[in-house]
């Protein structure tokens, strides 16, 4: 009796074993699926400096704009998207070794690029990387590698675009004299060299009283204004960027009494440091390649876009890098693939969407996007006001000319 009851204890035992196994197998989670490697973008731009602010800042923001807005439909491809900022300098050395540094973290592309000179010198290790990049601010690129299309692309202005427009408004406005400062750098040889092309002849209806240039990144520019100043020209034109050393620029300038006209060259005039500064920037002018426009779409949905999560005024610098960053993701999205860089290369040329320009995406057969509208406006009531506008041809800028390799000869630097 006591050997069956041990039995039947036993069996049961064993039942409520094997049943708690099962109990324990059927009310266990399935298994998580491994999630999908994320996109790394690499994000290069001024996080120090005189160009942080508010420039690196709009730099940085438009990548990130974009990138929020394919994450919140599900990425690229069922991948999410994730970004790596990283602080590029201001000379030829530390830019070098911040592009270096974005290849070291393998990413899925590379996009910044802030002064055309020392951009372009980190081209070749781009290149040798295999890693697409893009560069979405500096005049680089556009003449100094035919082959860029191949493996990176550059996004933005041509610089023979706005100063023609400056050119157009100078003379249009009857000023007979021009004084210039801008950055000792290949983006400023670039500028000089447009000047010259214009007002240098005898002839010529312009004077040029002064070129000059400045140290990228340096913390004032009195001496080079009093200068200038000193010349008497009609208007001066600043190529600066920083509003650290904008203002206490625009301040020298009216500290010295300067009457004539104060044109500022592309992206530097902040729109929010006119309507935080208005009595300092009345008056004075800037190049704008991109103007708020309510009655296109696109362009209004950026603007809105850009306020909302970025809690920024929208601008070009902002509208430029994002343009940039869409088309690369859409390019991936279009290739199949983030990983192929000779397919999402080649996708770039076939992508199709309106940018908040209100112009169709279009790269030149170089690997180049340029855009053809430009404007003058000029700070009024903490506002900046449309004056003059010139829209300029795409096809005038499919042979720009090799202006990096004619200041490195210049120069002679590496």
């Amino acid at each position: 009796m006591r050997q069956k009851l041990t039995l039947v204890i036993n069996i049961s035992l064993a039942l409520m074993i094997v049943l708690g196994i099962v109990l324990t197998v059927s009310c266990a989670k399935p298994a998580e699926p491994a999630a999908a490697k994320p996109i790394v973008i690499a994000c290069v731009g001024e996080l120090a400096g005189a160009m942080a602010i508010p420039e690196g800042q709009n730099l940085f923001e438009g990548k990130h704009l974009a990138i929020k807005e394919f994450n919140r439909t599900g990425g690229v491809l069922g991948r999410v998207i994730e970004y790596r900022d990283i602080h590029e300098g201001y000379t030829t050395e530390e830019v070098v070794g911040a592009f270096k540094k974005a290849i070291s973290l393998k990413p899925n592309v590379i996009i910044g690029g802030t002064e055309a000179g020392t951009t372009d010198a980190a081209v070749p290790f781009l290149k040798e990387s295999g890693i697409p990049f893009v560069v979405d601010w500096a005049s680089a690129m556009t003449a100094s590698d035919p082959d860029s299309k191949d493996y990176g692309f550059r996004i933005g202005y041509f610089a023979h675009q706005y100063w023609t427009t400056y050119k157009n408004f100078v003379e249009k406005n009857g000023y007979k004299s021009f004084g210039f400062l801008t950055i000792d750098a290949g983006y400023g040889y670039q500028c000089r060299d447009e000047v010259l092309s214009y007002w240098s002849a005898p002839n010529s209806p312009v004077k040029i009283t002064d070129l000059l240039f400045y140290t990228w990144g340096t913390a004032s520019t009195d001496p080079e204004i009093t200068k200038l100043v000193a010349g008497k020209p009609d208007a001066i034109v600043l190529g600066m960027w920083g509003t650290s050393i904008i203002v206490p620029a625009i301040k020298k300038l009216r500290e010295l009494g300067y009457k004539g006209a104060i044109i500022m060259d592309v992206g530097c005039l902040p729109a929010q440091d006119v309507a935080a500064m208005p009595e300092l920037f009345d008056g004075v002018y800037v190049f704008e390649a991109w103007i708020e426009d309510r009655n296109v779409k696109e362009n209004a949905d950026f603007a809105d876009a850009v306020r909302a999560d970025c809690d920024l005024i929208p601008n070009v610098e902002i509208v430029n890098t994002y343009i940039a960053t869409k088309a690369v993701l859409m390019a991936m999205q279009s290739a199949g693939t983030a990983d192929d860089a000779a397919k999402i290369c080649d996708a770039m040329f076939k992508i199709n969407f309106t940018t908040p320009l209100g112009e169709k995406w279009m790269l030149l057969p170089g690997g180049q996007a340029y855009y053809g509208q430009s404007w003058i406006q000029v700070a009024k009531n903490g506002k900046l006001e449309t004056v003059y506008s010139n829209n300029i041809p795409l096809s005038a800028y499919d042979k720009p000319k090799d202006w990096y390799g004619a200041y490195l000869k210049e120069t002679g630097k590496k």
